[in-house]
C-alpha cells in the first residue's frame, strides 16, 4: 500500500531551484504519514531540504552511497491535494539522486 509521489529525478544546485509534485490523500486518510525517500548519493553526503505543503521539514542529510538507500521521516499530510518535493539552499550540496518517495499511514 502506500502513495509514491516522485519517481526518478536528479536535484541541482541552483540557488532557490524547487521540485515539488502535487498527490491526493483520500477523504478521512489525514494525519501522520512515514515518507520512505529512496535516493543515491554519490561523491559526497547531500543536504537538501524535503519540503511539504510549501514548509520545510528542516535540512536532510543523505549519506554518501553508490547504491539506492532508503531514509525514512515522519511527515503530516491533510485530505485533498498535498505537495512533497526539494527546493535547494545556500548550504545545501543538491544533485541528490531520487528514485522515488513512498508515503504510508502511519496508524494512530
Amino acid at each position: 500500500g502506500g502513495i509514491t509521489v516522485i519517481k526518478h529525478m536528479i536535484t541541482k544546485d541552483k540557488e532557490g531551484q524547487y521540485y515539488t509534485l502535487p498527490f491526493n490523500v483520500p477523504e478521512g486518510e489525514a494525519g501522520k504519514y512515514l515518507a520512505q525517500i529512496s535516493y543515491m548519493a554519490e561523491g559526497s553526503d547531500k543536504i537538501e531540504d524535503f519540503i511539504v505543503n510549501g514548509l520545510s521539514t528542516g535540512k536532510i542529510t543523505y549519506p554518501l552511497h553508490k547504491k539506492f538507500q532508503i531514509m525514512e521521516i515522519e511527515i503530516e499530510l491533510k485530505e485533498g491535494v498535498n505537495y512533497v518535493g526539494y527546493t535547494y539552499q545556500s548550504g545545501g550540496y543538491g544533485y541528490l539522486d531520487l528514485d522515488y518517495v513512498k508515503l504510508t499511514k502511519i496508524k494512530d
